[in-house]
């Protein structure tokens, strides 16, 4: 009874929230204010937030025990914020298996609709299957009069495309060997050229290394040979630089050394000659080339004298830079004017033996693969033959197979067709089934959750907590208050304030406020200045009683304007955002039993929030906000 109770007044709350929310759709927004007198002056702002001195008390619905208070004394709450709940561990017991319940049927429901779902399938699979032995059979009993003649007659073409490629093969085979025969004539022609080249080399080697040691011999006289050739200018040879002589001389002893080794070499035989070549390559690349230059520097570094003259010194470093020259072809020469180059000649070698080794391998392996493609060309035709004998004797046998397979997939089809229809039914059943079950319990889901809701309690107001009268873990009754929240009642502010200004300042004097989200200033007067200064700040606090607007919310973000200005007259104040500036002519909407008119204004005075107008009367009611979609002599709800 009573949770049956407490659901009938969720859906009548439900029913009048609806209702509600139906009213604020068919409204059109705005916001007013009301006309009245003030002052624009000169003045300075000081900020402060607004405080209230009144609360109203919050209570449940129900009765039972506090399990929770979110809000302390002096916390700020917003309106519908649950600050307290009611223990309501039955209810959510009841919800959470409810929740679980409906999620276990709800696997239950795809699990059931996904085994239906594959058998249907598998069945659909199934007569499909049948579908095609039978349309199989049919072909194969309507193409078995004429396959033996189109077989036969394709076997025909086969066995004649493998001879030509048998007989292509063979022709690939002989061309192939005649290929490699030729190319090992060429190769060893070319491999004689290459070798005949090679002695050359070596003989326009060992020709211009006996010139350059000859010459340079007779120049330093290192070999007893030439020991007494240049006793007429020894004395001058290298005489600048003596180290240069004696580098060369050193050089010119090693070169000998070297060639006189590379003489006793044999070069009877390929290998030899090779060998040959590398070392008279290595000769002339970098120990002649050495002696050459080292040669010259002794001449450079050499005295003139009448046994010895500049001439004579021109003519020898002449020599010595075309024995350089010289050097450079024997090494470089592909085909020079006197003699071939010993790199070429031993690329030449390394090169041919790479090629010759390429060459002969593709041949062989070109001859392979040609061997090997016939004798596939050759089962290949076996097996044809073979075949074709097989497939005739059979044929018979398989006719009379597939009029069997083809009745029996006829028996298959009709079954299948049958068993789908079924289980279509069976899965329509076993659904609605589970789909009831889900309905029943959200119902006992939705009774819990109404008594999860009567459970908390919830401001309707913003504000903050004033009072709290009971603690957690109490049990209350309906009705019975819990906290006190303040509303917008008797409003005050204070601000800090420097001695310099309160020198102006007295209790009764009036001010202006600004007040956050308010379209007007608030005038009113000081109601209190405290007498005591912080010690810190050196201000004193000055306390503002504002007006009883429903308006001006608790702990607003405020500025109080203070002047020093005397003599100065009231006059009509209205907020600047209220302004209509159609046509380039201030107006305004007055709001007059629940119609609106738009009225010419004048204005004698502006700051950057209000203005000071004529034409208006204090107390008329005016539209601040959403004015821009109203329109003249409309009438608002």
């Amino acid at each position: 009874m009573k949770k049956t109770g407490l659901i009938i007044l969720f859906f009548i709350f439900l029913l009048s929230s609806c209702s509600n929310q139906e009213e604020k759709e068919n409204k059109k927004y705005y916001q007013t204010t009301l006309v009245q007198t003030g002052i624009i002056q000169n003045s300075q702002s000081y900020v402060g937030y607004t405080d209230s001195f009144h609360s109203i008390a919050l209570a449940a619905k129900v009765g039972w025990k506090i399990t929770s208070i979110t809000k302390e004394v002096w916390e700020s709450v917003k309106a519908w914020e649950i600050i307290a709940t009611l223990d309501s561990l039955e209810a959510k017991t009841g919800y959470s298996s409810s929740q679980d319940i409906i999620n276990n049927l709800e696997n239950l429901k795809n699990s059931t609709n996904q085994m239906f779902e594959s058998q249907i399938l598998m069945m659909q699979e199934k007569i499909k299957q049948a579908q095609t032995g039978i349309e199989i059979a049919d072909i194969g009993a309507k193409g078995i009069e004429t396959w033996v003649w189109e077989t036969k007659e394709t076997l025909q073409n086969q066995l004649k495309t493998l001879d030509n490629q048998i007989e292509s093969a063979q022709t690939q085979i002989e061309s192939t060997i005649l290929q490699l025969e030729n190319t090992k004539n060429i190769l060893s022609q070319k491999e004689s050229d290459i070798y005949t080249n090679s002695k050359s080399a070596i003989t326009n080697a060992d020709i211009l290394a006996h010139n350059i040691i000859d010459f340079l011999d007779s120049l330093l006289w290192v070999s007893p040979v030439n020991q007494y050739k240049n006793d007429a200018f020894d004395i001058y040879l290298g005489a600048k630089n003596s180290s240069s002589r004696n580098l060369a001389e050193a050089w010119l002893s090693n070169v000998m050394n070297i060639f006189e080794d590379i003489e006793k070499l044999p070069g009877d035989n390929n290998t030899d000659r090779e060998k040959k070549l590398e070392k008279y390559h290595t000769l002339f690349s970098h120990d002649i080339r050495e002696l050459l230059k080292n040669s010259s520097q002794v001449l450079e570094n050499t005295i003139e004298s009448t046994s010895f003259n500049q001439d004579t010194i021109n003519e020898y470093k002449s020599k010595i830079t075309n024995f350089q020259t010289q050097n450079e072809q024997i090494i470089l020469s592909v085909s020079g004017n006197y003699f071939l180059g010993l790199k070429w000649s031993l690329d030449s070698i390394k090169n041919f033996e790479k090629e010759k080794k390429s060459s002969l391998d593709m041949l062989e392996k070109q001859i392979e693969l040609a061997k090997k493609q016939k004798e596939t060309l050759e089962s290949s035709k076996m097996q044809i033959l073979t075949s074709w004998n097989t497939q005739i004797t059979d044929i018979s046998t398989k006719n009379e197979i597939s009029k069997k397979q083809k009745e029996l997939s006829e028996n298959v089809l009709k079954e299948a067709r049958a068993w789908l229809e079924s289980l279509k039914k069976q899965k329509e059943a076993a659904i609605a089934e589970i789909d009831t079950q889900i309905w029943q319990v959200k119902s006992w889901k939705n009774d819990a959750s109404v008594m999860i809701e009567n459970g908390k309690i919830t401001s309707l107001i913003d504000g903050v907590v004033t009072k709290k009268m009971t603690e957690v873990g109490s049990i209350i009754w309906p009705g019975m208050p819990i906290l006190m929240i303040s509303n917008d009642n008797n409003i005050k502010i204070e601000i800090s304030l420097p001695q310099d200004v309160l020198e102006f300042i007295q209790i009764w004097d009036e001010v202006q406020v600004e007040i956050e989200w308010i379209s007007q200033l608030v005038s009113w007067t000081v109601h209190n200045i405290f007498p005591s200064k912080d010690l810190i700040t050196k201000k004193t606090t000055l306390e503002i009683k504002l007006p009883e607007n429903k308006n001006i919310k608790i702990w607003s973000y405020s500025k109080v304007y203070l002047s020093s200005e005397k003599n100065t007259s009231d006059g009509i104040i209205i907020p600047n955002s209220a302004i209509v500036s159609k046509y380039m002519i201030p107006q305004v909407f007055i709001l007059e039993n629940g119609v609106t008119k738009l009225t010419h204004i004048k204005i004698l005075k502006q700051n950057d929030s209000f203005s000071q107008v004529e034409w208006l009367d204090v107390w008329q009611s005016i539209i601040t906000e959403w004015k821009e979609n109203i329109s003249d002599g409309e009438i608002l709800q």
